[in-house]
Parts: C-alpha cells; sequence; structure tokens
C-alpha cells in the first residue's frame, strides 16, 4: 500500500512539464488542531480552495479506497496529499503549479502555507513555523531561494517592498534584501532579544572603525546602500559624529518591528533615514554644493561654510549583488556608471578648499559580496567579474 502510494503521487507529478513548474511541499507535523480535519481529502480540498479553483473544476478529490491518499487537478494546478506514517508525521501535501515557473506563483504558494493553510490547521498553535519548501526552475540563485528551497520550518515575518524577515525553527530571523541576505540574528522569546550572528558584527566592525580612525575629526558619515544597522551601530561608537545619515533603503521598520534593539532603527539621537531614492538625494546636495562654487576668495569661504553643513566627512557605499551568480539590480548597476552618480557623490565628499582644516573626505565603496552566516567571504565572483 506504501508503494501504491508513492506511485500514485509520483506518476501525477512526473506528468507535468518540468520546465515550468513551480513546488511546494508541505510537510505537517502533527494532527490539526480545532475543528480542522487534516485527512488527505479535507488538505486536497482546502488547497483548491484557497488557489481558487475554477467552478468546473470543483469536483471531490480522488482519493484510495481507505483514504489515505488523494489527489486534485484542475488546469493550472495539481494536488496531493498523502497520510503520514507516524506520530511526528501527520501528513504531506504537494502543490505544482504547471506553467506557473514565474516570481508570482512562487510567492503565492509561499503565502499559501504561510497566510492560509498553516494558520487554517493550526489556528493558536500556528506560532510554530511550517515545515515547508518552494522550488522553481526561473528563481534567482540567491540566499532566499535557498532558504525556500529547504524542505525546513520558517515562516515569513514581514514583508515591505524588496525586503523580507524570516525566522526558522530555530528562533535565527534573517532579513533580505532583494533576495540578498543583510542580517541575521538569534532571538530570545524570554527577553525578546535578537543577537546578531558574529559574522554581521564583524563585517561591520571592519567596513567602519578603518575609515573613522583615519578621518581627523569625522562629524558627519553618509551610508548609501541597503541595512547599514550593524555599521551605524558601530559608527555611534565615536564621539565625534554628530549626525548619521541613511539613505537608499527603507527597510527600517521591518528591522525595528523584528530584528530587536542591537539594529539601529533611526531612534537614536544624530541618526536620520533620508525616504526617496539615493540618486535623488545625492543630486540634490550636490547641486545645491555645485552651485555655490565660484571661485574667488569671497566664494571660496562661502563655499567652504555651506560645505560643512551639506557635505560629508565619511560616505560609506554598499553597492550590492543579489544573487551568487553576481547579478546586480538595475538601481545598483546605476551606481557603478561612471556618470552623474559618481559626480554627485564627489560632491557630497567634504573638502578642505582653503586648507585650514587638513580634513578632506574619506569614500568607502564595497562592491558586491560580503561573509555570509559561515563567515566565507564569496570573492570569486568579484573576481570574476
Amino acid at each position: 500500500m506504501a508503494m501504491f502510494r508513492t506511485l500514485l503521487a509520483v506518476s501525477l507529478l512526473v506528468t507535468l512539464s518540468e520546465a515550468h513548474n513551480t513546488r511546494l511541499t508541505y510537510v505537517l507535523k502533527g494532527p490539526p488542531t480545532g475543528d480542522a480535519v487534516g485527512t488527505p481529502s479535507d488538505l486536497v480540498s482546502r488547497t483548491a480552495a484557497y488557489l481558487s479553483f475554477p467552478v468546473a473544476d470543483a469536483v471531490p478529490p480522488s482519493c484510495l479506497s481507505d483514504g489515505s491518499a488523494c489527489s486534485l487537478r484542475s488546469s493550472g494546478h495539481s494536488i496531493t496529499a498523502i497520510a503520514g506514517s507516524g506520530p511526528d508525521h501527520h501528513a504531506t501535501l504537494s502543490v505544482v503549479s504547471e506553467g506557473g515557473g514565474d516570481d508570482g506563483a512562487r510567492w503565492a504558494l509561499v503565502d499559501l502555507v504561510s497566510l492560509c493553510l498553516h494558520v487554517d490547521l493550526y489556528g493558536d498553535d500556528a506560532a510554530a513555523p511550517p515545515s515547508f519548501s518552494v522550488s522553481s526552475p526561473s528563481a534567482p540563485d540567491d540566499d532566499l531561494a535557498e532558504l525556500l528551497r529547504a524542505p525546513s520550518p520558517k515562516v515569513l515575518l514581514g514583508r515591505s517592498g524588496p525586503d523580507q524577515v524570516w525566522s526558522d525553527g530555530a528562533g535565527v530571523r534573517r532579513a533580505y534584501h532583494r533576495g540578498r541576505l543583510v542580517a541575521s540574528c538569534a532571538y530570545d522569546a524570554g527577553t525578546a532579544a535578537c543577537t546578531p550572528a558574529d559574522a554581521d558584527v564583524i563585517h561591520a566592525e571592519a567596513e567602519t572603525h578603518p575609515a573613522l580612525v583615519s578621518h581627523t575629526l569625522p562629524e558627519r558619515v553618509l551610508f548609501v546602500g541597503p541595512a547599514p544597522y550593524l555599521a551605524v551601530r558601530e559608527v555611534l561608537k565615536h564621539a565625534s559624529v554628530r549626525e548619521i545619515v541613511v539613505v537608499g533603503y527603507a527597510g527600517e521598520v521591518l528591522f525595528e518591528k523584528w530584528m530587536g534593539e542591537a539594529y539601529v532603527t533611526g531612534d537614536e539621537e544624530g541618526v536620520r533615514f533620508v525616504g526617496g531614492t539615493a540618486e535623488e538625494f545625492l543630486r540634490a546636495g550636490a547641486t545645491k554644493v555645485r552651485g555655490l562654487k565660484f571661485g574667488t576668495p569671497e566664494t571660496d569661504a562661502v563655499y567652504d561654510e555651506a560645505a560643512r553643513e551639506l557635505g560629508f566627512d565619511v560616505i560609506f557605499l554598499h553597492v550590492p549583488h543579489t544573487d551568487r551568480t553576481g547579478r546586480m539590480h538595475g538601481t545598483y548597476k546605476n551606481w557603478l556608471k561612471y556618470g552623474q552618480f559618481h559626480f554627485d557623490v564627489e560632491e557630497m565628499l567634504y573638502q578642505d578648499v582653503n586648507g585650514e582644516d587638513e580634513k578632506d573626505g574619506i569614500l568607502v565603496m564595497n562592491v558586491g559580496s560580503e561573509p555570509g552566516l559561515d563567515g566565507v567571504e564569496r570573492g570569486d565572483v568579484e573576481t570574476g567579474r
């Protein structure tokens, strides 16, 4: 009987085209709570309802005589549920989106488990992350896709634009920006604190302190790029710094809610998050600075005073790649082009035109990779580029 169940599931799945399928596998560890039945027939019917099967396809699932395995097929999806074999394995649900290799299909299946089925089946006990995997042949080769492909407990805590925060079964919270892992911390439910990963802290320290101690008197610091929170925290350790501005990233609300007080979220005195794009911010500031350049002793004095207020002593520019092949999002490709963005960054870097302070600005630019959770620097991608 067990072999027949397996053949039923396999024969249903292999009939679909392999090149364009998005697959979900959801393992129910224990029996559902409350009013949920959780039989294979019930699981298939619930899934079909959430996927909005066409009325024409609204037929009862096809099941084995003992009800231990059921399946249902529509023009766009295939659903299979098989009863588990022990107290720690109640059932396995498989869903295949036929011809749904795009990113929308992938996230539809993620939401099916995270927002619908798991809550529906376990109610108040749904705090335990569901154990599932979602794979798609068209998914990018990035950190988030790796997380989704792994058949492991995980839950999406929050999503805003290109930014997401996930938690796994061990309480490790991970923040992703356009699919790239940018921060991680171990969450303690008792203290509601999230301890950053050692690799993230080390990277933040190495990025910031050498530049700041090399400057005579760093007072204004600018961060351009995604998720600089630990780096901002390190800059705050320098007493001379009076203002920190962060542009080019809008995920601070997610960090504030899910990543804990170890991460700077804009509430600290002297830290300011600026809305809009980095290009808009730099263009506006650089335009003001250029308007003050006239080349006479009198105007040089005016320029120097204004440049102190508009310019920055240290600028940290992070241009990330978003997958493991070195692919970059179009926004960041523009940051690397020799042109207006480059000139605007140069203008915003404070320069002592009178030679009195001897404290010209410092630009720190990180292109591409940084250590992952394992502490390994994936520099081979950058060398290849």
